[in-house]
Parts: C-alpha cells; structure tokens; sequence
C-alpha cells in the first residue's frame, strides 16, 4: 500500500474506529495521526512525495494549560522578586522555552558558548515522550549565563537539584503583585514563550523543535550547527528578552 492509498480519508477513518473500538483516548490518536502528518508534510518539502496528504485530527479535549501566559511586564516583576534559584529558571525558560523540569536538571556541560547551543538533555539522560532539544541561545542568554558560569548544576542547593518549587515561587509572585486572577506557574514562561514565537511568525516545525514537540530524524541530527538553525525562533525570543528587559528598566526608574 502507497503512503497516499494509507492516506487516504477513507483509510484515516478506519483507523480512527479501530483505535477507538480498542479503548484509545482521542488525545492518543491525534499524536499519532500528528507524527503522519508530519512525516509526510517534511516527506513532501524533501521532495520524497508529490504532494502532501491531508490528515484531519479529530476532535479531542483540550487539555487545560499548567499556567496562563504572562505580559513581559509580568515577568519582569517576577525577575525583581525572585531568589538566585528561581531567577535562573526564569531565565532559562525564558530564554530558551523549556519546560520547568528541564531548567531544573541541566548542567554547565550542557551549555556550548563557543557554539552558542544549549542542549536541554543532561548527559546521562535518555530522551521521553517529552523531548528535550537542542537550541540556540539568545544573545541574552548567553550574555547572562556567561556572567554566572561555573559546574556541576545550574540550579541547585547544596550542590543537589531542586525538585520542589511552591514556596520559592509563591513567595516570588506574591512579592511581585501578579493579579490572583492570573494562573502564574513555573509553565507560564514556557507558554509566553510559545505564545510570543506564533505572534512573531515562527515557522511552525521551529516552533516544534524549539519548545521539543518534534524530534529530529536521524538525517538532521547535524541540523544544530547549521548557521540558520532556529534562527527566526532565537530572533523572536531575543525580542521578547529584550521587552521584559525594558518593562524591568521601567520599574526600577
């Protein structure tokens, strides 16, 4: 069978039945109808296929996000509030997208200044569902991280991660006056961030790749220390660094 015979709506709907006669979550069939179509769209910009499949996701419950995105003035407050610690994680996020977990647990070793990369999984760990990807610093970033390099873990006490965040973080957006109507978590960086690189019109697999909703294949593993890679979402995300900078100037003025 032809990946456009297995494409095909009529193929796609059987699929769908039989995963949901087998008790399959509607989530869990869109993840795997998404990885499809994905492969199928980079097939077809490679060149590998004359056209590029249509593959309609169904309809699922969207799941309620972890924190509400936050203005550049927001996180600037924070930034002022914030602890050693917690002021890294901010910035980390902030400046590369990552997940909380991931500013937690990386290492100096991780962080490639010559190169201008940071690559989110430690050496030692394996990649999960929840891929951790390499990117490319914000002059910001760099400039920041630079000031403050050193070994062993980025964020620690007492030389071991930190695994637990309420207090620290309560303490920090209450000090920094976040309205209580604002769901402020450690993942509203992390959606400011998505949110900022789709306004800022991102190409839509660098926004994947950045925030690691996509892996890379083995062909582009090279892909990092190509000059252009990522360079509209590193671009994006060095503008909105840039804004929280400012709102924080106006502050303290």
């Amino acid at each position: 069978m032809s990946v456009t015979q297995a494409c095909n709506p009529a193929q796609i709907e059987s699929f769908v039945a039989a995963m949901k006669a087998k008790g399959f979550a509607p989530t869990y069939i869109n993840n795997l109808l998404g990885i499809a179509k994905a492969s199928t769209q980079r097939a077809w910009r490679r060149g590998e296929l004359s056209s590029a499949p249509f593959i309609e996701l169904i309809e699922a419950q969207r799941k309620k996000p972890k924190g509400d995105p936050l203005k550049p003035s927001q996180i600037a407050a924070l930034l002022s509030q914030a602890n050693k610690n917690t002021h890294m994680m901010i910035m980390l996020m902030l400046g590369t997208g990552c997940r909380p977990s991931s500013a937690c647990e990386l290492v100096w070793e991780c962080v490639d200044f010559d190169s201008g990369l940071i690559d989110l999984l430690p050496p030692g760990k394996t990649q999960t569902a929840k891929y951790r990807p390499i990117v490319r610093m914000p002059p910001s970033l760099r400039a920041y991280l630079w000031e403050r390099r050193g070994k062993g873990l980025l964020i620690k006490r007492a030389n071991r991660p930190i695994r637990r965040w309420e207090t620290a973080w309560r303490n920090c957006r209450v000090n920094a006056k976040i309205e209580k109507s604002v769901n402020c978590q450690p993942y509203s960086i992390r959606h400011t961030v998505a949110r900022h690189l789709r306004a800022s019109g991102v190409v839509k697999w660098n926004i994947e790749a950045q925030l690691g909703h996509s892996a890379l294949s083995t062909t582009d593993i090279y892909a990092p220390h190509a000059p252009d890679y990522l360079a509209d979402a590193c671009a994006a995300i060095e503008n909105l660094m840039l804004e929280v900078e400012k709102c924080g100037l106006r502050a303290a003025a």
